[in-house]
């Protein structure tokens, strides 16, 4: 028996609504799977939902999953040339991982989870390939070397994250699709059921909303806004051994690296964000010499412009040969 033309009109608009809310549903529970462990460098379970959301649904809704999550909470953690990277990283995952989908279910769990822990060391090689251009394809392998530690602690979280999520993600997706499939067969009953469900679901995105917007409260001291309390940190500046600045600098809590030394010296950004020149000193890519700075003595995995320091920082911008 077949469906009229209208039947299948609407049964076409309950699919497409569905499909709609799903994304849209899977969207807000990986940005705050990301921000919510943001306190962890590299270790967050984006990647693993991302993952299972791939094996399940295929590269289609795993795609846009991520590029959505990407530039929703960068819109908090900051904008820059590394979320081109951070989206072309995700979307080679999301291509190798649609691999997996037809044979997932009879790989062993052990088999995922190393595979999951591979995708972590690829994002980060990814990142740095994609950022190459941008500074300098004779700096690639040192700058890669300089987040080894942060790509190996992102592997080291996938894994963790895989034995956790994967079977509780499955057996959830696959509960939501045989209720969809037993409201999609009850006719108009059905769509009446449907609007209960899209109901339920739209509930549970407005309470992953308040969540996210309470975390965001609580993140900036109970304003919903930068709160502008200040934070001291102290900047060196080198030029290779010869020190040029010693400085101690009070700034909003919220600035970033870049906008704090543009605010306070000399300083010359290329296009994409890059650091040039600062305080009248250029890097010369003919003697691979580059402006580089670390955090507390310890290399960070972020550009200036993504990078917001904390209260007692001590940052050194050096001069380095590579």
């Amino acid at each position: 028996m077949g469906f009229s033309e209208t039947e299948s009109d609407s049964r076409h608009s309950i699919g497409r609504t569905y499909v709609l809310t799903r994304t849209a549903l899977f969207t807000a529970l990986v940005t705050l799977g990301r921000l919510g462990f943001a306190f962890l460098p590299n270790v967050q379970p984006m990647t693993v939902l991302i993952v299972c959301i791939t094996l399940y649904y295929g590269w289609k809704t795993g795609l846009a999953v991520s590029v959505l999550s990407v530039l929703l909470s960068n819109i908090y953690l900051g904008m820059g040339p590394w979320t081109l990277a951070q989206i072309i990283a995700f979307s080679v995952l999301v291509g190798l991982t649609n691999l997996l989908r037809n044979r997932h279910h009879q790989m062993p769990l052990a088999v995922l989870q190393l595979f999951t822990g591979v995708l972590g060391m690829l994002y980060g090689l990814i990142i740095s390939v994609v950022q190459a251009p941008f500074f300098g394809w004779n700096i690639l392998v040192p700058y890669y070397l300089s987040g080894l530690f942060f790509d190996i602690m992102h592997a080291g979280g996938n894994i963790v994250f895989l034995a956790i999520l994967y079977p509780l993600t499955m057996n959830l997706f696959c509960r939501m699709e045989a209720k969809r499939t037993f409201i999609s067969s009850r006719g108009k009953k059905g769509e009446k059921m449907n609007k209960k469900t899209n109901i339920i679901i739209s509930g549970l995105l407005a309470a992953l909303a308040v969540v996210v917007l309470i975390w965001f409260v609580n993140a900036n001291d109970g304003s919903l806004l930068p709160t502008g309390n200040s934070k001291e940190i102290s900047v060196i500046i080198r030029n290779q051994s010869e020190e040029m600045v010693d400085d101690v600098i009070e700034t909003d809590e919220n600035n970033n690296l870049l906008d704090i030394m543009i605010e306070h010296y000399d300083m010359e950004i290329t296009e994409e964000g890059f650091v040039e020149t600062i305080e009248g000193v250029e890097q010369d890519a003919a003697n691979n010499l580059f402006w580089v700075f670390e955090v507390n003595e310890e290399m960070v995995p972020l550009g200036a412009g993504e990078f917001i320091p904390e209260d007692g920082d001590s940052i050194v911008w050096e001069l380095t040969e590579f």
